[in-house]
């Protein structure tokens, strides 16, 4: 059986990640705005910047919010937020029709269009490649040989082409690989600045009501974090290790998993587990499938936490108890508590919560629960938004 077509369901939706897209739309807004465009090197950066002509700033400012607005607003996020998804359904639907090397393409297809998410939110494979820990790229590894064997010539040394013309000096070559080097490492420290920069942005924003750029950008960070992780449950049923295709593509959707939710769509905890634990192919030695179990987690009150609920007690949001704390916003909602603790703890989906502590400390069962169904909400709750100011204050 040939490889299985990507389903008007499928495109769709990665139509929205893909190149073009919306999600590439909004990065080259971001980068624009927030100037976090690249740099081949430092000094390049530090340059002043010239002025965009004036139509090309009209483009950045009028035409490409409008065309952004109007594709999120033609965008379905239904196909993944709800407990019966057609885009799950479709793609299990693929993986069972398919075998072997079929199977493995088919998988990568699924991480193939989140590429350029990978390299600004979670470049790991961006930083790997820049150390020279990726075979056939050249990076700070081999430029380091490269450099040591210089150093050991006599730096006077003249050189000379293949049609024995000079062609510089041993020095020449020696500074030339500590110019390399240093430029591998300012790129790798400009890679991490980036993708610590857009979790900023949208940490910044305080009123989900108005409709911006940064907005759709949010809404876009939780959908595929949502699809991540289920994608992720799916194939763990399958016995498949997402992880792995992840490594081997150098597309990372997900940087670790969170059992809590796991265990949600796998059944239990136990069974999550197990699934983990055999999927196959293994990866080494699991450093991108460290379980997020509050085994991990601080078993005491941070101050981070302390100086947070005491904004909350102070808006009125909540109280101290003999015990721990009670939730009395939105009349005591356990999911505006849930979303109070996501905010805290995750706000983009790649933190840790220790929900086991939490539910002890503020009096109450399945938080987790209770903030999966808010998150899966098609239309953000009002509340939110106050909830938010407390971050942003």
């Amino acid at each position: 059986m040939g490889i299985v077509k990507q389903q008007d369901i499928e495109k769709a939706f990665f139509k929205a990640f893909s190149f073009g897209g919306l999600m590439h739309l909004c990065f080259d807004w971001l980068q624009h705005k927030y100037d976090l465009g690249f740099y081949c090197s430092k000094e390049q950066e530090e340059k002043p910047k010239q002025s965009m002509p004036e139509k090309r700033q009209h483009y950045y400012d009028v035409t490409m919010p409008e065309e952004i607005y109007k594709l999120a607003d033609a965008f379905d996020d239904s196909v993944i937020q709800y407990t019966e998804s057609s885009l799950l359904d479709e793609i299990s639907t693929n993986i069972d029709r398919l075998n072997g090397k079929e199977q493995e393409r088919y998988i990568y297809s699924l991480l193939k269009p989140f590429k350029e998410y990978s390299d600004n939110l979670n470049p790991i494979e961006v930083i790997k490649q820049l150390r020279g820990e990726v075979d056939g790229i050249m990076g700070i590894k081999d430029t380091q040989k490269d450099l040591k064997m210089w150093e050991n010539m006599p730096q006077d040394e003249q050189l000379y082409n293949v049609n024995g013309e000079p062609c510089g000096t041993v020095q020449e070559e020696v500074e030339a690989c500590k110019h390399f080097i240093e430029e591998y490492k300012y790129r790798i420290e400009r890679a991490e600045y980036k993708a610590d920069k857009y979790r900023e942005i949208v940490n910044s924003i305080t009123d989900t009501k108005e409709k911006t750029v940064e907005h759709c950008f949010d809404n876009l960070l939780q959908v595929v974090y949502m699809y991540a992780t289920r994608l992720d449950a799916l194939l763990l049923e399958k016995g498949i290790n997402m992880m792995w295709y992840q490594e081997e593509s150098g597309i990372y959707i997900l940087t670790r998993r969170d059992i809590t939710l796991l265990q949600e769509y796998c059944g239990s905890y136990k069974l999550a587990r197990k699934y983990i634990d055999e999927a196959l192919p293994q990866t080494e030695p699991q450093q991108m499938t460290k379980l997020v179990v509050d085994d991990n987690l601080p078993s005491k009150i941070t101050q981070k936490e302390v100086e947070c609920y005491e904004k909350a007690i102070n808006s009125g949001m909540a109280e101290k108890t003999e015990d721990g704390y009670k939730w009395l916003y939105n009349n005591g909602s356990k999911a505006s508590l849930a979303y109070f603790l996501y905010k805290l703890f995750n706000p983009n989906g790649t933190g840790q919560i220790p929900y086991q502590r939490l539910n002890k400390l503020w009096n109450v069962t399945r938080l987790d629960s209770a903030l999966s169904q808010t998150l899966n909400a098609k239309h953000p709750q009002r509340w939110r938004t106050q909830i938010e100011s407390l971050f942003t204050n």
